[in-house]
């Protein structure tokens, strides 16, 4: 619908949707090549038609005004839409914090990658380019997303890239940063700003929030992923409207330029913070800073940021919608290291699912069922492994599928399973934190009674 893209000012002018960007920023990567002698071009388009298995599309060689440039040219790849344009040059000495990367001082030069993400699927085109640099380029030590301004090791690059199996999680896409404000007096009372850098190339604003306490900011920069990942599968709403994330949780979303002139100097975020640097403002263009729906407490004050949302999330109290691509994605994860969860939950010497088990971990999978035209995710107490399967006991009481209850056991199969936790007095521990849990099974097999 026309509403959805451009609003109608009282003069009759159509003015542009306030979250759309004027152009998508691009992506780019630098690749460290190993070798003290400058990759060719012929190199390059030669390990990439291998791993693709068919010679790639050379668009056009283009000139490049630096000199130090060895070659550059454009190219079609065939798992993106867009041209994608490669380069050589020479390696410039990295700074102190990223000189950890391994090989990264002794590198002498590096390959450059540009292209523009799609805006309806960036995930896939990112993961697409990643594993191509991964599968051709086997020699690179690292990759730089410049965007971001994140390192990926090689070893990320084949765990994580390279796999075909689990697709990397959508915020690999961008990053969450945070300013403080600076004070002599220690901790308390000190505001963060958190903001988001890697959204312009999703063809999305970047995301913000303004005076967050700094006991909040590590749970406030997980809302802001959250959110983020939401906006990659939905259109953000306009200035001022609700924003439901979760069952009744909600935010709004306001413009930044409306928001950070509000603001003392000497507040994170201000527009001293957004001072240009080289003709440009770095945190100017299309910025979202997430708000809450309630008016603040403090007359005058058109914003606050989401305190109550953030405190309900950080408690348990509320849920923020999962998006069909992190479901998918968690489901698939879940599958994959399914014999690292049998495994841990063999190597502890239990009794579950039955009186008298006093061990305080708890093994859990949640699997969907379906309902009519619904399709409900529960979770179970594991109770015991069999091959591709558990039985366990249900935790809480099904709102949609009626032919189950709370303490009902059935079996469930692998590939139903969307999910699983194992929860110890230290923590809790999903798919994603198989170091953390193995490191807590060790724990608890030295000292049974932790």
């Amino acid at each position: 619908m026309a509403e959805a893209d451009e609003q109608h000012s009282e003069s009759g002018r159509v003015a542009a949707h306030p979250w759309r960007l004027a152009e998508q920023e691009p992506t780019n990567l630098i690749a460290l090549w190993p070798d003290d002698q400058p990759p060719t071009k012929t190199e390059i388009v030669t390990a990439l038609s291998e791993y693709f298995g068919r010679k790639i599309t050379m668009l056009e060689e283009l000139a490049e005004d630096d000199p130090e440039v060895a070659w550059c040219f454009a190219a079609k790849l065939p798992t993106l839409a867009a041209p994608v344009v490669f380069w050589s040059e020479p390696a410039q000495p990295l700074p102190s914090e990223e000189a950890a990367q391994p090989g990264a001082q002794q590198c002498k030069w590096l390959v450059g990658i540009e292209t523009l993400l799609t805006a309806e699927d960036p995930l896939t085109d990112y993961s697409n380019l990643m594993r191509a640099l991964a599968g051709a380029l086997t020699d690179v030590l690292a990759v730089l997303d410049v965007n971001t301004a994140l390192w990926h090791p090689r070893r990320e690059l084949d765990e994580v890239f390279a796999s075909d199996e689990v697709e990397p999680p959508a915020d690999v896409l961008w990053v969450v940063q945070a300013v403080q404000a600076a004070r002599d007096s220690g901790d308390e009372g000190r505001l963060v700003w958190l903001h988001t850098h890697g959204l312009w190339r999703c063809n999305a604003p970047e995301l913000e929030m303004l005076e967050v306490p700094l006991d909040y900011a590590e749970p406030a920069a997980e809302l802001i992923n959250d959110i983020a990942a939401l906006l990659l599968e939905q259109s953000p709403p306009r200035p001022g409207e609700p924003f439901e994330i979760g069952p009744d949780l909600q935010v709004m979303l306001h413009p930044a330029h409306i928001v950070a002139p509000l603001l003392t100097r000497d507040t994170p975020g201000s527009m001293n913070d957004r001072s240009e640097e080289n003709g440009a403002n770095p945190h100017g263009g299309i910025r979202a800073v997430i708000c809450a729906v309630s008016p603040p407490e403090n007359p005058g004050k058109i914003w606050a940021w989401p305190r109550e949302v953030t405190r309900r999330w950080m408690a348990d109290e509320a849920a923020i919608y999962m998006t069909t691509r992190a479901t998918e994605r968690q489901a698939a994860l879940a599958r994959a290291v399914w014999g690292q969860f049998a495994t841990a939950f063999a190597s502890i010497a239990r009794h579950p699912c039955e009186a008298g088990d006093e061990s305080g971990v708890v093994f859990g999978v949640k699997a969907g069922f379906a309902e009519n035209d619904s399709n409900e995710h529960l979770w179970f107490e594991v109770c015991r492994f069999e091959a591709d399967r558990v039985e366990g006991r249900l935790v809480n009481q099904p709102l949609a599928v009626k032919r189950l209850s709370k303490g009902d056991r059935a079996w469930i199969t692998r590939g139903q399973i969307s999910d699983w936790r194992v929860v110890t007095q230290d923590g809790c521990y999903g798919p994603n934190d198989l170091a953390s849990l193995w490191r807590a099974i060790d724990a608890l097999k030295r000292d049974p009674e932790r």
